[in-house]
């Protein structure tokens, strides 16, 4: 059988008669693209689950490791092992002032008391209404911070994460602390900067304390990303990765089923 004359035969047979020919190329890009778009998800899925092989977490400290997914993701972090992957680069961390284990310490030990973070001053400006804007004249992070969510608002309106601006209020800021908590922890565990019990330590307060105040990771994401809103507004020009991007990545924590956020459940 000469393969190659049935192929010459076939494409002349095609070519011959135009509604098979159309047909025959419509259902070959259909194919193609169907292709690229399954690596395409596969690419994307692979961004908010990765793996370390050597992963040993048990549910618990998984569902601990899951209140940082979000920037996790951002990062590329492994989300089954308190490491992240690979040795955090020391920018990374230097950032936050941290320089060193006495640093790591008292930063994450602060951010769980509310003294590092922004939860506080965050909920002060959602509190203030128009007889008490005394923060929002005399702070000017606070003036900052509004301005920031004031113009984040038209996309958390389109892309679903609020349906009026006035439910913002009710929302409290604790998760946008206690996810980065989760990061800095484990990179401070990563450079050595904290022990394997000091990182669990904070990671395991700061989950017991989203446990007291969401129900469920919707509700988390909501808040981290409003919190997110308030801190960076929509973009910043020095490589802040957008609030858009930010978005994008929580809604695929929250709907694709083999997200950390689907196969590890919230309590």
């Amino acid at each position: 059988m000469n393969i190659n004359r049935i192929i010459e035969d076939f494409f002349s047979y095609v070519s011959a008669h135009p509604p098979i020919y159309i047909a025959f190329v419509l259902t070959c890009l259909g194919i193609i693209a169907g292709v690229f778009i399954g690596a395409y998800n596969i690419q994307k899925r692979s961004q908010i689950r990765i793996m370390n092989p050597n992963g040993d977490l048990n549910t618990k400290q998984q569902q601990a490791i899951n209140v940082g997914a979000i920037m996790g993701a951002m990062f590329s972090d492994y989300c089954n092992s308190l490491q992240t992957k690979r040795l955090r680069e020391t920018t990374t961390i230097n950032g936050w002032g941290i320089h060193s284990p006495a640093d790591a310490w008292e930063t994450v030990s602060k951010m769980i008391t509310g003294e590092y973070g922004q939860r506080d001053i965050f909920n002060k400006i959602l509190g203030c209404n128009d007889n008490d804007n005394d923060l929002l004249f005399d702070d000017d992070n606070a003036k900052y911070y509004s301005k920031n969510l004031h113009d984040s608002i038209p996309l958390l309106l389109k892309e679903d994460i609020i349906s009026i601006p006035t439910e913002i209020p009710k929302i409290s800021m604790l998760a946008w602390d206690m996810g980065r908590l989760v990061n800095i922890s484990r990179w401070s565990y990563d450079l050595m900067y904290l022990t394997e019990h000091e990182a669990w330590e904070a990671i395991n307060t700061a989950y017991g304390q989203v446990l007291e105040t969401y129900d469920n990771w919707q509700e988390f994401a909501k808040a981290y990303i409003i919190g997110r809103a308030l801190w960076g507004g929509v973009a910043k020009s020095d490589g802040v990765i957008p609030l858009k991007t930010v978005i994008r990545i929580t809604k695929r924590l929250l709907k694709y089923a083999d997200s950390p956020w689907n196969l590890i459940p919230f309590r």
